[in-house]
């Protein structure tokens, strides 16, 4: 009797200890930080001992009750999975998704009414591919296309009734090239002054409007950015 009751023992002390190795360590866990007008809520990696580190990119992570981030370099529990940001009325403010530290994916923020202020897309860390920027009465403002954290390819900014189309190549705007005019020549000398005075005062208004446009926008967004970074801890690269 003795020995079967051992023998029970041994059997289920040996299929506790195969159980116990089947179990997958935890890689991840959510933290909770909480300030006077907001709460973060964000997934960490519990081990980040096989994270190779690259120079060149931005790293966010926990220690100490707090986020912060670093170039090419961390402390901590790198930040890992899902984060997201929490007004003092619980109204989700700021969503988005890390990998090893890196903010990937879609980056979502909405004012305190509810409003979409931007849908950005990070890849590897940096802005890639069409990001979209909303106006207080969440209409589309601005569309941005981005590669590798550099404006890249045509973007649109809409100002009261009026679409502007712009053409970038790796952060720098492309300018237009004049058409050809193929002119008679009577027609050249009786109205070459004419016709050039009309080409610059339309080039030039065209010009300024489009300047003045982009500097406005990029304004309006580093003021709501500063905003929301007061609130969340998240800045933009």
């Amino acid at each position: 009797m003795f020995s079967k009751i051992l023998m029970i023992l041994i059997i289920l002390l040996s299929y506790n200890i195969i159980n116990a190795q089947r179990i997958k360590p935890q890689k991840r866990s959510e933290v909770i930080i909480t300030f006077r007008d907001s709460t973060i809520k964000a997934d960490v990696r519990l081990h980040s001992k096989k994270i190779k580190i690259d120079n060149d990119k931005v790293y966010y992570w926990y220690a100490y009750n707090s986020i912060s981030k670093n170039m090419g370099g961390f402390y901590g529990k790198l930040l890992d999975g899902s984060y997201s940001v929490f007004n003092k009325e619980n109204k989700l403010i700021v969503t988005g998704s890390f990998c090893n530290g890196i903010r990937t994916g879609i980056w979502k923020r909405w004012n305190s009414k509810g409003g979409l202020v931007s849908i950005e897309n990070f890849k590897k860390g940096r802005l890639s591919g069409e990001c979209l920027y909303y106006n207080e009465g969440g209409d589309t403002l601005t569309t941005f296309r981005y590669k590798k954290g550099i404006i890249d390819g045509i973007s649109c900014i809409s100002t009261n009734d009026t679409v502007i189309k712009q053409k970038y190549n790796n952060g720098k705007i492309v300018l237009r090239k004049k058409r050809e005019k193929n002119l008679d020549i009577d027609k050249e000398k009786n109205n070459s002054s004419k016709v050039n005075d009309d080409e610059n005062l339309n080039e030039n208004t065209s010009k300024e409007k489009r300047n003045f446009s982009i500097r406005a926008f990029f304004r309006k967004k580093n003021e709501n950015d500063k905003e929301l970074n007061n609130n969340s801890e998240i800045e933009k690269e």
